[in-house]
């Protein structure tokens, strides 16, 4: 499961400034969520279950084939 939002501002997750933000939300193992979760570029789950889902930035911080192994992983996990 993917969630996309592109309305939230930077503050909301604890970042400075009041600009819009995008990101993505992504399901993902509880064991990753707490090694990947740095508060720059991977984010508790906004607006969702922290403990399985993660949120990250869309501003090139993470690399295209990092989101996009990531966003595959995310839906093999929601099939289970």
């Amino acid at each position: 499961m993917v969630r996309c939002n592109i309305n939230d501002k930077k503050n909301k997750l604890g970042l400075d400034g009041e600009e819009r933000i995008e990101i993505l939300d992504l399901r993902m193992d509880p064991d990753d969520i707490i090694v990947l979760t740095d508060g720059k570029k991977y984010f508790p789950g906004f607006h969702m279950n922290k403990k399985h889902w993660i949120t990250i930035r869309l501003d090139g911080s993470v690399s295209v084939d990092e989101i996009f192994m990531r966003i595959d992983n995310s839906f093999k996990l929601a099939v289970k």
